[in-house]
């Protein structure tokens, strides 16, 4: 069902498969989103502990791109949704742990290194 669910959505855009391949980060940045995915999917429908991890995986993609980070937390509210009372209190403590507290301390020691709030593109966009 998942897996149906995911093509389905590759589908609706074929250019994902353009840009899996192009750039530089680019091609890291979807397959985190991929493994991120498929982690969660297999969590729901086997009972998989993998969903556990997934936090770690949402911290690696907001840390590959700063957008990464509202992927990462879909992602992370999609898990906390559709699973059970119990996977619910065990994820959100993977949550804090994997994805909340090192994010927060990277963001910390970046903004004081750097004396920037934002990322470093940021600023070059705007």
């Amino acid at each position: 069902m998942f897996g149906a669910f995911a093509a389905y959505l590759l589908a609706m855009l074929p250019v994902t498969a353009v840009h899996a391949v192009s750039g530089m980060e680019t091609s890291l940045f979807v397959f985190l989103i991929a493994l991120m995915a498929y982690m969660i999917a297999s969590g729901i429908q086997n009972g998989s502990r993998s969903i556990l991890w997934a936090p770690l995986i949402g911290l690696l993609i907001g840390l590959t791109r700063p957008e990464g980070n509202a992927i990462s937390l879909l992602l992370l509210g999609f898990a906390w949704l559709c699973s059970n009372k119990e996977r619910r209190k065990t994820l959100i403590w993977a949550s804090l742990g994997m994805y909340v507290l090192p994010g927060a301390a990277y963001f910390i020691w970046r903004a004081g290194y750097y004396s920037l709030t934002w990322p470093l593109p940021f600023y070059m966009k705007v």
